[in-house]
């Protein structure tokens, strides 16, 4: 799916969190906030399919899952 999708408000996300939210087709987004500026990816760590959103966000941007 190419189109932008609505699935949370700025306000949802505050500086330095992540949030886990799906697409209207279930596709699993973890939405995060960095230094304010909002970014999404997939939701599912590549080599193990833990959730990205319960991992932690670096100050350097970088999304690290908890495995």
């Amino acid at each position: 799916m190419s189109a932008f999708q609505d699935v949370a408000a700025v306000s949802d996300v505050a500086e330095g969190e992540m949030l886990s939210v799906a697409l209207a087709d279930g596709a699993p987004v973890c939405v995060f906030n960095h230094r304010g500026v909002i970014g999404a990816v997939g939701n599912l760590c590549t080599h193990a399919e833990f959730l990205i959103s319960d991992g932690v966000l670096h100050g350097d941007g970088t999304l690290e899952c908890l495995w």
